[in-house]
């Protein structure tokens, strides 16, 4: 069995929108869950996570990752395609159409349990993360 480190990544940043100190423990939360999807995600798929929010599409492989990741950004946590589509450099249509060819594919067993591992790891990863107070000082 290979063991793979997962670094903590900087904060990510959201297409110009700005975030008002009100908000900021919800944009925290939020940071979490997408770079615990982003790590999983680039690990399983073996690509670089800056490649994820990357503006232009990329290879078919990278691209795929992409969707894949912003699927589980909007399964996993409940994110809205709206808030999965900023965090990812995409419009809502596209993180919807992402969605339907992720879950179109779930009809392969083997993808389908990659799918539920990559979530279970997602969320452990965003529930140590939410434990780390040296990630989310201002």
């Amino acid at each position: 069995m290979t063991s793979i480190a997962i670094e903590a990544p900087g904060p990510i940043l959201y297409s110009g929108r700005h975030v008002d100190r009100s908000e900021h423990g919800a944009q925290s939360a939020l940071e979490t869950k997408v770079r615990s999807v982003r790590e999983a995600v680039a690990v399983v798929y073996r690509i670089d996570k800056g490649l994820l929010g990357h503006p232009t599409r990329g290879s078919s492989r990278v691209a795929f990752a992409r969707q894949v990741a912003m699927y589980l950004a909007h399964v996993t946590f409940g994110l809205t395609l709206t808030t999965v589509g900023r965090a990812f450099g995409r419009d809502r249509t596209t993180v919807a159409h992402a969605c339907a060819l992720v879950e179109d594919a779930r009809d392969n067993p083997d993808f389908d349990r990659t799918l539920e591992l990559l979530e279970a790891i997602a969320k452990h990863l965003a529930s140590v993360d939410a434990m780390r107070p040296d990630l989310h000082a201002e």
